[in-house]
């Protein structure tokens, strides 16, 4: 699932630095759309790495 998770990450990222530059602005409504997009799927990842990480040290 992970790795599923950081393809969705760099694509998003790649989307994300391409509406950057097309619009010449960091804060135009599509870039930050995308980041809030990019930081859930941020927030996704984490969240399955610590539970993977707690499954691991109960064991």
């Amino acid at each position: 699932m992970n790795k599923q998770i950081l393809l969705q990450m760099e694509r998003l990222r790649g989307k994300m630095n391409a509406a950057a530059h097309r619009n010449q602005n960091i804060q135009h409504q599509e870039v930050l759309r995308l980041s809030q997009s990019l930081d859930g799927l941020i927030v996704q990842f984490m969240v399955e790495k610590r539970a993977s990480q707690m499954k691991k040290t109960s064991v």
